[in-house]
């Protein structure tokens, strides 16, 4: 099974800052779905999705981990947030590097599945070429 893994900015609606940002994996197609989960909980921000990687879920629970270890949480809010252990306050740079490591992974798990693909169509062929020799 395929997911996402995710970087969400969180808007505070009323002073229209960046208040957070939350690193996250779901099996969605959307990573938007996350937030559908209890609405009510978000509704102090706009939630944007920066960055999202797709592969195989649990490895990409793997990749949400790796990101929460090289940025780990660093500040505390009163609300009560699902994920709030995810949460933490970014530099301009720590986001551009974060979207530049996502970007590159997203071509790793392409390069990945591509050759996946040569290889099945390969073996299928080859299945072909056995059925149909004399």
């Amino acid at each position: 099974m395929n997911g996402k893994m995710y970087l969400a900015r969180f808007t505070n609606k009323q002073t229209k800052e960046v208040d957070f940002f939350k690193f996250g994996h779901t099996s969605s197609y959307d990573a938007m779905d996350r937030f559908t989960y209890d609405p009510e909980q978000y509704n102090k921000w706009d939630i944007k999705i920066m960055k999202t990687v797709y592969g195989p879920l649990e490895e990409m629970k793997g990749v949400e981990e790796t990101f929460k270890a090289f940025y780990p949480k660093n500040l505390w809010i009163e609300d009560k947030v699902s994920g709030v252990t995810e949460i933490v306050k970014l530099t301009r740079p720590e986001i551009d590097r974060i979207i530049d490591r996502m970007t590159w992974l997203n071509t790793v798990y392409y390069q990945k599945r591509e050759r996946e693909k040569a290889q099945e169509t390969k073996k299928f062929l080859e299945v072909l070429d056995n059925e149909n020799s004399p």
